[in-house]
């Protein structure tokens, strides 16, 4: 995109099953790190590419906490709740 047109706009959607976190505080918090993390993460690759900041622009970063209510089944039922664990990056 910033080839193409100068710029891009950025949304980070990331997500955070409703399985209760132990690492983090709340299922909130981590949706939230994972979030920053990615933008943070992506700021540093833009930066080695040498994409400049005002070529891009983080216009909306999503949170959210998704998924089944949490059945104390984690172990045995990891594929019904690991689908709602995610970090996604639109570019438009």
């Amino acid at each position: 995109m910033v080839k193409e047109r100068g710029d891009a706009q950025i949304i980070i959607t990331s997500s955070a099953s409703k399985v209760p976190t132990r690492t983090w505080k709340t299922n909130s918090v981590l949706t939230k790190k994972r979030a920053y993390d990615t933008k943070a993460l992506l700021e540093k690759v833009f930066a080695k590419q040498g994409i400049k900041p005002n070529q891009f622009n983080f216009v909306d970063m999503n949170t959210l906490i998704t998924g089944p209510e949490y059945k104390g089944d984690y172990l045995s039922n990891k594929s019904t709740y690991e689908k709602y664990q995610y970090v996604r990056i639109f570019i438009k």
